[in-house]
């Protein structure tokens, strides 16, 4: 059962065409639930599993959905990141995050990522870089499976490991890089540890020689509604220079916080 029920205009609809209505009903539904799979696409639609699919293929071919390389499932593509069709929650959350976002980065001249937790996955949203010759790239618009990245362990440190264990049910996680982590236990160990400490990182999980310290934001009712990570290559990312990073990231949050609670109450996570 998804959730969210489309809404139908009850006015007089007396040129519909059926394959337009139905990509469109597509988008709407991936809009309002988030990524799904193409048997439950095709239930919705009341079509087969091949048509669905069908239909899938040629909103990929023009940008309007992606599928993700993992889970599989189908989410918004590309072109509504360009177009910046986003949630009220994510428009409040970049206005909020980003002065902060931008001071963190010419502060440590390295590149902060501003992301969101998206069912198993993270995306990121902004961000802003260093100018450094060696450096990590913003990755604005791309989806990762949150286990894998400092911003996907914070803010799913912030569930229960129920929670948790339903959203990889799978014992064994696929991987990305020879770092990233194997299986559920050692995540639910991860996540302890994130608890714990008030942060999360990333020793090249998502990308070989890439690492990152992530901290969550919350919105005025004290729920994580994003994280922001420093994000920079393994080789500066020595004890002596988390010692140095970490107060002032989580001063960053802490600011971030501040200004989502004078701008009003995003989504919750």
């Amino acid at each position: 059962m998804l959730r969210y029920m489309i809404t139908v205009d009850p006015g007089p609809t007396p040129y519909l065409i059926g394959s337009v209505d139905k990509a469109l009903t597509v988008l709407r539904l991936l809009r309002d639930n988030g990524p799904l799979g193409v048997s439950e696409l095709g239930n919705e639609l009341g079509t087969a599993r091949s048509t669905a699919h069908r239909l899938l293929g040629t909103l990929m071919h023009h940008g309007f959905v992606e599928q993700d390389r993992l889970t599989r499932a189908y989410r918004l593509g590309p072109f509504f990141t360009r177009q910046g069709v986003e949630s009220k929650s994510i428009v409040l959350l970049r206005a909020a995050a980003m002065p902060t976002v931008e001071n963190l980065a010419a502060e440590f001249d390295e590149t902060v990522q501003l992301s969101v937790l998206e069912g198993a996955n993270i995306r990121f949203i902004d961000g802003a870089s260093g100018n450094r010759p060696l450096k990590t790239s913003v990755r604005t618009g791309s989806m990762l499976p949150a286990y894998a990245t400092a911003g996907g362990k914070a803010l799913l440190a912030e569930l229960d490991n129920d929670t948790v264990a339903a959203l990889y049910p799978k014992k064994r996680l696929a991987t990305i890089t020879g770092h990233t982590v194997q299986t559920q236990s050692t995540l639910l160990e991860q996540l302890a540890r994130a608890r714990r400490d008030g942060y999360s990182i990333n020793d090249g999980e998502s990308e070989d020689g890439i690492g990152a310290l992530a901290v969550a934001v919350r919105g005025p009712d004290g729920n994580a509604v994003g994280a922001i990570a420093l994000s920079l290559p393994l080789v500066r990312m020595k004890p002596e220079n988390i010692r140095v990073m970490l107060p002032r990231l989580l001063a960053a949050a802490k600011t971030v916080n501040r200004e989502l609670a004078s701008a009003g109450q995003p989504e919750k996570v």
